[in-house]
């Protein structure tokens, strides 16, 4: 066809979402809406970082992990606990980490006495 390998030519079983994509990673059988979102995906098996940190160096597979970074960098922290404790995070996974520990629950305690001064 137009070079997009198949399940029925190559073999292998395909895996990924059913009827998500007809573009397949002849590695690991997944399958991708475009030859683009292969591409990406492809950098996980070359270890290609080809999105690199203007201040640092450091490298990245995929373009939104490198903006995550740059917080590191900037200070930006637009992510606030959802518990209403005060704390910001540069990442949302960190902020998660936060709130379903114990931490947050801590904080709030420590924080009540001197809000009732």
């Amino acid at each position: 066809g137009s070079g997009t390998n198949t399940p029925s030519n190559t073999g292998a079983k395909p895996r990924g979402r059913p009827g998500k994509g007809n573009t397949l990673c002849h590695l690991c059988n997944k399958t991708y809406e475009n030859s683009y979102k292969l591409k990406l995906h492809m950098y996980t098996h070359t270890g290609e970082r080809p999105f690199v940190c203007d201040v640092c160096g450091k490298g990245f597979s995929r373009g939104p992990n490198l903006i995550a970074h740059r917080r590191v960098h900037s200070g930006v922290k637009p992510f606030s606990c959802t518990r209403g404790c005060g704390r910001d995070f540069s990442h949302p996974s960190d902020r998660l980490v936060h709130v379903v520990t114990e931490v947050c629950t801590r904080l709030a305690r420590l924080l009540k006495p001197m809000e009732g001064g």
